[in-house]
């Protein structure tokens, strides 16, 4: 029956990214739509691989996380029209509700708590100096109650572990901390997690494992928090103006900047913290680098030369996406081989 549910939060999860995708990248219809059903179907060859079909967390984790931003995409309007404040204000309520899930089903789904902070740093600016005041403020609020119901994914599980483990006449070590986290206990007394912890020689062949998407998700990370323009028309020499480069580029959609830092965060902190392995299961529940290489694979990405002006060729040559999205099913694979053997990368 867990398994059934797997199955089904994968789907749901390769239909919300679709939208997600369509809805956030700018340009040509067509485009949209073919690039949001490529990034669907690299949601289905996740590196996750089996851990997508298993009864583990992983696909209900992305189908929440999705759809906390599907809803929150919604505060950057498409067109230039006068924003719905109701719907807005609504909407990163709902994102947070969303977030608060994921974050239920996974603990790292809390880091999409960072979606709100730079359109909360917009709002703050508007209240101070903008000319709808009131407007900003009700979009504000909203975006405080967001984050909140976020934390409250995570903080419910401690309060009800500390309820049952540090009430009663024999309380567990972790219960005197100053943040009595029952997660970081458990993970640093069995799992041996903590700071640099897992950097031993013993663990490089699992640092291997983990170093194609701890490429990927940092440098796609990279890409949308630097906001710059994507170049997708091969055809632009080296010698182009910067107003035929601008004609066949596109610009960084604000909300992929949002989502790039929850993403960026993780990666860090998988690479610092974590087993690093890992990576390659929860990474699939943060969709930017399924969008950026879907963009790179529809369109005729600029090729290995390096271009004059502020414009990013997404993954070089066309053999590196290939090899991308080969790696990502090369792993899938090996995985199920190695998991099936009782061996990391689980």
């Amino acid at each position: 029956m867990a398994a059934r549910f797997s199955h089904l939060f994968h789907l749901f999860g390769a239909l919300v990214l679709y939208t997600l995708t369509y809805r956030v990248l700018p340009g040509e219809q067509t485009w949209r739509r073919m690039t949001a059903f490529v990034a669907a179907c690299l949601f289905v060859i996740s590196p996750a691989g089996l851990f997508l079909s298993a009864p583990y967390s992983e696909t209900m984790c992305a189908f929440f996380n999705f759809t906390g931003m599907l809803f929150a995409s919604i505060m950057q309007p498409r067109t230039s029209s006068r924003p719905n404040t109701v719907l807005q204000s609504g909407s990163i309520v709902f994102a947070g509700i969303f977030f608060g899930l994921a974050t239920l089903a996974r603990s790292n789904g809390v880091l999409s708590v960072l979606v709100f902070l730079q359109p909360g740093l917009v709002l703050c600016n508007e209240l101070l100096s903008g000319p709808q005041k009131f407007t900003a403020l009700v979009k504000l609020f909203a975006t405080g109650v967001g984050a909140l119901i976020t934390l409250l994914g995570a903080a419910l599980p401690q309060y009800i572990a500390y309820q049952s483990y540090c009430t009663g006449d024999s309380t567990r070590p972790w219960c005197q901390r100053l943040v009595p986290s029952i997660y970081s206990w458990v993970q640093e007394e069995y799992w041996n997690v903590g700071l640099f912890k897992y950097w031993t020689l013993s663990n490089i062949p699992l640092f291997l494992l983990a170093a194609p998407m701890l490429v990927i998700t940092i440098y796609t990370a990279s890409v949308c928090l630097l906001s710059r323009p994507i170049l997708l028309d091969q055809s632009v020499s080296k010698t182009a103006t910067t107003v035929e480069v601008a004609s066949r580029s596109i610009r960084m959609p604000e909300p992929l900047r949002w989502f790039a830092l929850p993403q960026l965060v993780l990666a860090v902190l998988t690479l610092t913290n974590f087993h690093v392995q890992i990576i390659n299961r929860i990474s699939t529940a943060y969709p930017v680098w399924y969008i950026l290489i879907a963009v790179a694979l529809t369109s005729h990405s600029y090729g290995n030369g390096k271009h004059s002006t502020a414009v990013t060729p997404l993954f070089g040559s066309k053999r590196t996406r290939q090899w991308v999205v080969r790696s990502m099913m090369m792993y899938a694979m090996i995985q199920g081989g190695l998991f099936a053997s009782f061996m990391p990368p689980a």
